[in-house]
């Protein structure tokens, strides 16, 4: 969509609707404010809905983009799996979660894209309380 707006052309399609939607717009001033204004860098994370509803309507932008974020996550795992092998550790599980892993383009790259991985969805701040509760003195 950057591309188009450098050409002086507005962005079309499924992609550019959606983004549109959650932006306010799609000319360079209003992305700049959504992308570097508050709330910041958690506003990008709004958009991972959109790209998800316009990849399953077949826009191929969509598309590529669920794409090369898998690859980018498999090789966060493999990084990781691969340090701690070095220092010893027999190999670990991935597990991937995450609310955007809940579309199902997503997930099914990263499935692709990391045989193995066990991709849920969880609710982090619930996790993080019943472990807590774990971590407490019986009473």
């Amino acid at each position: 969509m950057t591309d188009a707006l450098d050409r002086g052309t507005v962005p079309a399609g499924p992609l550019a609707s959606e983004v549109a939607a959650v932006t306010g717009g799609l000319d360079w001033d209003t992305l700049r404010a959504f992308v570097y204004g508050p709330p910041g860098a958690s506003a990008l994370a709004r958009l991972a809905p959109a790209v998800a509803r316009a990849a399953q309507s077949g826009d191929p932008v969509a598309r590529n983009i669920q794409a090369e974020a898998a690859l980018a996550l498999a090789d966060l795992a493999h990084r990781v799996q691969a340090q701690l092998g070095a220092q010893g550790h027999g190999p670990l599980p991935v597990v991937a979660t995450g609310g955007a892993l809940r579309a199902p383009g997503l997930a099914d790259e990263l499935r692709r894209a990391c045989p193995g991985v066990t991709v849920q969805w969880r609710d982090h701040a619930a996790a993080a309380a019943e472990y807590a509760v774990r971590l407490l003195p019986p009473p």
